[in-house]
């Protein structure tokens, strides 16, 4: 092997070929441009134009114009044609074939005619014109062929008045066309010629005419000879030209349209006598004909026309002329003819014709179901009550084909019978209240008859389609249940019996059966032919299922239903689960047991917006409240029923029958909620059922209740009346003025003696729900109980609320009582405000998240507050600024109220980033600048959290003028306070780097944290080249996705470079070890690139201008095999038709159209548009408050990997999933699937595992998949020896 010598293939080329050079097989501009100046010229066909006409095409330019009056294009230019009409022959233009250049040629002799004339090319001149082309040129057929196209286009905006006097003689001119050259290959001419006709025809003659004018009958004929034309497309011009004539009328049918009915049906006659093959081409054509034109005829001719039809699909050999009979039939139907001329009894007759035809070749049992369908929703569109005498036989004839071993046969089948539930029977279903009781029995019948032959689909011999009939009987209960509880018991037998088969496959399919049924028919029908069979001896329960059922599917239903059909049967299985449990038998005990909760759970099911409240709760009641004091295992589904029934019902007269019990419940609900006993329920359950009757209740039971708890709370004030003040805070809005005023007496009481500290927040919770009380008025524009409480002790509680506060657990609810003071007395002013902000700006750095939330809510508030006060004096930066100045106070303090301050600056400049003024960002950041120089860690954390803040939200033009003193005061610091520091700082010039561009942030920091920068710039070129493949790759559904070649967006594209460019980070300064580093290993993916503006408008661009490095983008590469790649990778949006799809560009499509067009030209833009990635986030205040407490802060869009290389940090949601399609779902390890090679174990790629300190758990795991694999052989090959060893005992024995 090491002597043969390397075959070498050689191409067989010609001599006379030219090859090309080394090295030259991918240059741009090759010397021989032959098919790229044609291209340029956007004519292939160049060798057979004359050079005059090529040099003139060449001198053109293309200026579209929108303007009505004008069209200026390179066709204007050529033809001096500057009628707007002729617009749509620009594309002719640019497909230029010898009949094109015709027609360009012939317009342009027009115009210049009409020019010479002293015409002013109106649509009315180039009409005769035109006409006078056509009658003067005798034998030049491509003229003719040009002038008749033209004529055809311009005839549309022709008056009528001018085409009815001119009828007869532009009718004569193109008949006499047609008539001679009948038989012409010009199928240009022809079609044209029709479309004139049929033009003229429908524009200037009325249906009164067509009686008296015989030549009209003439002109019909003459184009009606064109059925039978050899080409398509003047057959199709020919039918459209019918249907346009005939089609558009006011009456019931045309006046004319007994010529073709004439015509169709002699032609069917003459069929007879004609050989089998020319009479199956010509019974072809017209079939087509009559599918478009069918529902037009007379009533006379469509009957005749049927007859012909039916003998076609009975007598036919051909499959394709019987299935397109059939159609003919489809397209009579749904065309929806007036009733005179397809009357119902015809209708009905043509449908007991169809069933007398049922074919038996599976291809035309399709179309026959169709046509029967669409038989009978035209009939139900005529005759309803005749359509629903027909529906069963349908749905029977349908149901036959589910034994067929045909899908598509099933398929059709299904629909049919679904399309009948859905458009004919369930209006009747809903009209059926409105009906009289004789219409009501009728409709009743046809559904019980319809029911009845789905349920012949269930016997044994359709078990192949049993899933699309269960799918039937779905449909069928949800449009239909409302009046089918007297017969479908017979159904639900058959479908439970079929579920108490374990073995049975399709158990959901029937469970949704009995769902829809239940929903629609109605529970108590549902288990009166389903009975749940559950008796004391019997342990079988073999119908349980139906309670799971039950539970998801029972709403709007009786009370009285739960306490006939389960509340004594779960009395009955309660006690003999007690009995069992005595006798020891715990799994008889426990099966009964778990069996009565789920006839409990059932209960807020019942509940659910029942229809009897009114008569049948009073009798539910009172079992309802001694299951709550002695059935603790069921006290969670009887509260859940009680707020279920009291939410869910809206009738006045059922709320105040639930209401009327509310004087038992409260009591009760009090002792559970305030026992100190341990339950399987949780209180704040309880308390929130308390919540829902207290809206109902009568108010003197409030009242009375809360007088009572406050009776309590005085005379003991210990931590064992918590839960008491739970609920004077649940019940103090639903009480009167001068209850309120007692219990204001109490929360002062509290605040000012000083007690403990989950006494003040009580108290704290008291204030806010008074201040925040509707009490029962749930009008809007009425003032609520709050409002005048507020406004009564509107002086007392200001002074109560601005007292030093004591504990820190009731910062939150004090702080909301001051929201709350704020917004409803409409009297405050500056000073006030003044007052409080000294007292709210420490919260900001309370210990609890919902204390740092209310400061905050609150001092945005302020804010609004402010621009609404009466201050004429100050514009709204001016009193924004005074906002901030008095915010700003708190920096001057110890540590926690910066802290605090800070925290206010970042909620208050995301909020309110458009009120930020060049002189307010000034002293912004002096002050900033010199928190900086501050030796405490969480006050420079805090700092560097707010630069980032007003980084991310301002504007770069305000940002520009202070941007050198920030980066100063950022990289001035030692060693040690710069790794400390490291993360927010990159996070802040990862920002600068996006809003002002990678060469100005690089000539303002210093070189020790240039390799940082660039490593900065380096990730956002990764992400951002990842973010364009993942929007590239996307594509609507239903969209054609056709790859396209890039746009050609300048000269260097088109050129191409074949310079040897240095590689992009030498050029931006980098140092020339990294570049080499970065290098190393990516040879084969080496890509050139140049530096380049991106021009944006007709300004010209400044290139002293500093924000002219925002534009940086990288140039074209050259021999990069990657971005080649990526560019042949793009798709462009094309629908079915060959139209491009252009989205409407929201703010998330505008993203991914530039990065689509930029990865199109060969460009990478170095930054995200400027301020857009950032100014356009929403300011979210969770993520500030959330972050106070961490002990490192990890800002939301920080970049993944850490300076240097040497920390990297990666999310899990990055790391893809490799091998998940192979995961087994039922058990742990991998499966097979079809149509992908097998599943194997390695060990997927990661950024993470360049770091030297993880070498040796990388190792291990390597090792780890190395001894697997050797135990895995070693395991195969000793169960091999032993198989072995077996074999040769068992020889050996045998011998």
């Amino acid at each position: 092997m090491a002597n043969q010598k390397k075959y070498k293939h050689r191409l067989k080329t010609g001599g006379h070929v030219a090859k090309w050079k080394k090295g030259h097989s991918c240059a741009t501009n090759p010397k021989i441009r032959k098919h790229r100046d044609a291209a340029q010229l956007r004519f292939l066909q160049t060798e057979t134009l004359p050079k005059e006409t090529m040099l003139l095409m060449a001198s053109l330019t293309v200026k579209d114009s929108d303007d009505e009056g004008s069209v200026t294009s390179a066709r204007t230019a050529f033809t001096q044609c500057t009628n707007v009409t002729f617009k749509s022959i620009e594309r002719l233009w640019n497909n230029p074939t010898e009949q094109n250049r015709e027609i360009c040629a012939v317009l342009a002799a027009v115009a210049e005619l009409i020019r010479e004339k002293g015409g002013s090319e109106s649509d009315t001149e180039y009409f005769a014109a035109l006409l006078t082309v056509v009658s003067t040129s005798d034998d030049q057929i491509d003229r003719i062929a040009a002038a008749m196209y033209l004529l055809h286009i311009v005839m549309r905006r022709v008056k009528p008045a001018v085409l009815r006097s001119q009828f007869a003689t532009a009718s004569k001119t193109i008949l006499s066309v047609l008539s001679k050259n009948i038989n012409s290959k010009n199928y240009l001419l022809l079609t044209t010629s029709i479309g004139c006709v049929s033009l003229m025809i429908r524009r200037c003659i009325s249906e009164s005419q067509w009686k008296s004018d015989k030549s009209l009958h003439n002109i019909v004929r003459m184009i009606l000879s064109f059925i039978e034309h050899e080409n398509d497309q003047v057959r199709n011009r020919t039918i459209n030209s019918i249907v346009s004539i005939f089609g558009e009328t006011k009456s019931s049918y045309h006046r004319g349209v007994s010529i073709l009915g004439n015509y169709c049906i002699e032609k069917l006659n003459s069929l007879s006598a004609k050989s089998s093959d020319e009479r199956s081409l010509q019974t072809t054509h017209l079939l087509n004909l009559l599918e478009r034109c069918l529902s037009l005829f007379t009533s006379s001719h469509i009957s005749r026309v049927c007859e012909f039809l039916f003998e076609l699909i009975i007598r036919s050999r051909t499959t394709s002329i019987r299935n397109q009979s059939l159609s003919v039939l489809t397209s009579l139907f749904r065309g929806a003819p007036h009733v005179a001329r397809l009357s119902p009894e015809l209708n009905a007759q043509i449908m007991n014709a169809l069933y007398d035809c049922q074919p038996n070749e599976s291809e035309l049992v399709c179309q026959w179901l169709n046509t029967l369908l669409s038989s009978l929703l035209n009939l139900y569109r005529i005759d309803c009550r005749l359509a629903l005498e027909h529906c069963p036989r349908l749905a029977a004839t349908a149901v036959k084909y589910f034994s067929s071993s045909d899908g598509k046969q099933h398929s059709i089948a299904v629909d049919v019978i679904k399309s009948l539930i859905v458009n004919c029977l369930s209006h009747f279903v809903k009209e059926s209240s409105n009906n009289d009781e004789k219409s009501t029995e009728l409709t009743r019948n046809c559904l019980d008859k319809f029911c009845s032959k789905l349920e012949s689909g269930l016997e044994y011999c359709y078990h192949p389609a049993w899933e699309l009939v269960f799918d039937c009987f779905i449909s069928f209960y949800t449009h239909c249940g409302s009046m089918c509880d007297g017969f479908a018991s017979r159904s639900l037998s058959m479908l439970s019996s079929m579920r108490c088969n374990d073995d049975f496959p399709h158990h959901n399919l029937i469970d949704g059966c009995i769902a829809a049924a239940i929903k629609h028919i109605g529970v108590r029908c549902v288990l009166h032919a389903i009975p749940l069979r559950i008796n004391n001896d019997d342990t079988d329960f073999s119908r349980s299922w139906l309670i799971s059922i039950l539970q998801n599917s029972v709403s709007k239903s009786e009370i009285s239903l739960f306490m006939e059909l389960f509340l004594p049967d779960a009395e009955r299985v309660y006690e003999k689960s007690l009995e069992f449990q005595r006798k020891n038998k715990l799994t008889l005990a426990k099966t009964f047991d778990i069996l009565q909760r789920q006839m409990w759970s059932l209960l807020p099911r019942f509940l659910d917006a029942p229809v009897d409240v009114a008569q049948n709760f009073k009798y539910i009641a009172r079992a309802i409240g001694e299951k709550l004091t002695n059935r603790a295992d069921i006290r969670d589904l009887i509260l859940s029923s009680l707020r279920n029934v009291v939410r869910t019902t809206h009738n006045v007269n059922d709320t105040q029958e639930i209401a009327r019990f509310s004087k038992n419940y409260f009591p009760i609900l009090f002792n559970l909620y305030t026992s100190k006993e341990e339950t399987n329920v949780d209180n704040t359950v309880v308390l929130e059922t308390i919540r829902c009757f207290l809206p109902i209740a009568p108010k003197p039971v409030v009242e009375t209740l809360v007088l009572k708890t406050l009776e309590k709370v005085e005379s003991d004030r210990s931590k064992s009346q918590l839960r008491i003040f739970d609920l004077i805070v649940a019940m103090v809005g639903y009480v009167d003025m001068t209850i309120m005023d007692k219990v204001y007496n109490l929360v002062e009481s509290i605040l000012n003696s000083g007690g403990e500290k989950w006494l003040e927040k009580k108290a704290y919770r008291l204030l806010e729900e008074m201040c925040s009380a509707r009490g029962f008025s749930h009008i809007e524009s009425c003032p609520t109980i709050g409002n005048l409480f507020v406004a009564q002790k509107f002086v007392s509680i200001k002074s109560l609320l601005l007292k030093d506060y004591r504990s820190s657990a009731s910062l939150a609810p004090r702080l909301r009582c001051l929201g709350i003071l704020m917004r409803n007395y409409v009297d405050i002013d500056l000073d006030f405000i003044s007052d409080l902000i000294p007292d709210v700006v420490p919260c900001a750095d309370a210990i609890g998240s919902k204390a740092r939330e209310s400061a905050c809510n609150l001092l945005l508030e302020m804010v609004d507050i402010v621009n609404e006060c009466d201050t004429s004096n100050m514009s709204e930066s001016d009193r924004f600024e005074w906002f901030l100045t008095k915010i700003s106070a708190g920096l001057i303090g110890g540590e926690k109220t910066i802290v605090a301050t800070l925290t206010i600056l970042q909620c208050l400049i995301g909020k309110h980033r458009n009120k930020i003024s060049n002189k307010i960002l000034k002293d912004l950041f002096d002050i900033l600048c010199s928190l900086l120089e501050m030796k405490i860690q969480r006050v420079v954390k805090s700092t560097l959290e707010t630069i980032d803040c007003v980084v991310k939200f301002c504007r770069g033009m305000l940002l520009a003028e202070h941007v050198e003193m920030l980066l100063g005061k950022l990289c001035e610091w030692n060693d040690e306070n710069r790794r400390y520091y490291r993360f927010y700082v990159r996070t802040i010039f990862s920002r600068l780097c996006k809003k002002f561009g990678f060469i100005m942030m690089r000539s303002l920091i210093p070189e020790s944290y240039q390799k940082q920068l660039c490593n900065i710039y380096r990730q956002q070129r990764r992400s951002q080249l990842k973010k364009r493949r993942t929007d590239g790759s996307v594509t609507s559904e239903g969209v054609v996705s056709m790859a396209t070649r890039p746009i050609v967006e300048s000269i260097n594209y088109v050129l191409g470079s074949d310079d040897d460019g240095e590689d992009e980070m030498s050029q931006s300064g980098v140092d020339e070890t990294q570049s080499k580093s970065g290098r190393r290993g990516r040879k084969a993916n080496k890509t050139h690139v140049s530096m380049q503006i991106a021009e944006t408008g007709d300004e010209p661009i400044d290139l002293l201008d500093p924000w002219s490095s925002r534009n940086v983008i990288l140039g074209g590469t050259s021999t990069s095999k990657v971005v080649q790649n990526q560019r042949n990778k793009i798709d462009v949006k094309r629908a079915e038709d060959g139209r491009l799809i252009i989205d409407n560009l929201d703010s998330k499509s505008q993203v991914s159209m530039k990065s689509a067009l930029s990865m199109k030209s060969g460009l990478s833009k170095i930054i995200d548009e400027g301020d857009s990635s950032d100014d356009d986030e929403e300011f979210d205040l969770k993520n500030i408050i959330s972050s106070k407490k961490n002990k490192r802060t990890v800002f939301a869009d920080s970049d993944d990997v850490s300076e240097e290389g040497k920390r990297t940090k990666i999310s899990k949601r990055c790391i893809p999933d490799y091998g998940s399609e192979y995961r087994s779902e039922k058990g742990s390890g991998d499966v097979k699937r079809r149509g992908k090679p097998d599943p194997y174990a390695y060990i997927p790629f990661n950024v993470a595992n360049l770091n030297k300190r993880k070498q040796a758990k990388l190792q291990g795991q390597y090792k780890g998949i190395v001894r697997g694999a050797r135990n895995g052989a070693n395991a195969v090959r000793s169960s091999r020896a032993g198989a072995q060893k077996t074999r040769r005992k068992s020889t050996s024995k045998m011998k």
